[in-house]
C-alpha cells in the first residue's frame, strides 16, 4: 500500500508543481502578457487548493496509519472529482494546443 500511495502521490504533485515552474519561467523571460497571467494566477489558485488537499488526505492516511486506526471510507463523486482533475490540467494543455474534454456516460455511483 505505502508504494502504491507514493507513486500516487508523486503523480498528483508532480503536475501542479511542474505548471508552477513552467509558469514562473514564461514570468522571468517575459512572454506572457498581463492578461495571461491573470489567467495562470486563477489557474494556479485552483491547483494549490488540489495540492493541499491531496497533501491533507496524504498526512490524514499517514497518521491514520501510524496510530494503527481504520480508515474511514468515504464516498466519492466521480464526475466531482474528474471535473476537479480536468481544471488542474487544463492551462497545460493549452500551452499544447490541446483541448481537454470530459464526457460521462451513464450516472455517477454518488
Amino acid at each position: 500500500k505505502k508504494n502504491q500511495l507514493l507513486a500516487l502521490l508523486s503523480h498528483d504533485l508532480r503536475t501542479p508543481v511542474t505548471s508552477l515552474s513552467f509558469t514562473l519561467e514564461l514570468a522571468e523571460e517575459g512572454i506572457i502578457n498581463e492578461k495571461e497571467v491573470n489567467q495562470i494566477i486563477s489557474n494556479l489558485k485552483r491547483q494549490s487548493f488540489h495540492l493541499s488537499k491531496v497533501l491533507d488526505n496524504t498526512l490524514e492516511w499517514v497518521i491514520t496509519e501510524m496510530e494503527g486506526s481504520d480508515s474511514e471510507v468515504l464516498a466519492v463523486n466521480p464526475l466531482v472529482l474528474s471535473e476537479e482533475m480536468v481544471e488542474v490540467m487544463r492551462f497545460q494543455a493549452a500551452q499544447k494546443s490541446q483541448d481537454l474534454v470530459l464526457e460521462f456516460e451513464g450516472n455517477p455511483l454518488v
